[in-house]
């Protein structure tokens, strides 16, 4: 008999379904988190170099063919521009709210390994209960 049996019984499904599912979904939460975060520290400033790049280049074109477009070129320029000023200022918002972001991060992780470290003790307890109810199991096992 191994403490497998006792999680077959039963004492793992009703106990540990709902933890299962929990602290999954909020593991897969952390490391998408995480993974957000770090593409965002490798690609920051490339990703604000090219759309500052964008925005020059659109803003040169606009002064270079101001005589030249016609009001719907030059309304789709400056809606561009506007684009890049959206996208530049989202970035560096995200940016600016990366240390605290890591900071929940860390909370979030010690949080939930906490939470499994109580399941875990929860389960050593019901499974410790259940092997004194059954006798035959500990003769076995001191006979070994």
């Amino acid at each position: 008999m191994t403490v497998n049996k006792y999680v077959d019984k039963g004492l793992w499904s009703s106990f540990g379904r709902a933890i299962k599912n929990t602290t999954l979904e909020q593991l897969i939460e952390v490391e998408l988190e995480r993974a957000s975060l770090i593409e965002l520290e490798q690609n920051y400033f490339v990703k604000v170099g090219l759309i500052t790049e964008q925005q020059l280049a659109l803003e040169e074109a606009a002064v270079k063919g101001r005589d030249h477009l016609s009001w719907e070129e030059a309304e789709e320029l400056a809606s561009q521009e506007e684009a890049c000023r959206e996208q530049l200022d989202k970035l560096h918002q995200m940016w600016n709210q990366k240390d605290l972001r890591t900071s929940s991060l860390s909370k979030k992780e010690a949080s939930i390994n906490s939470t499994l470290a109580s399941y875990e003790l929860q389960l050593q307890s019901l499974i410790a209960a259940e092997l004194e109810r059954e006798p035959h199991f500990l003769e076995a096992k001191h006979s070994l």
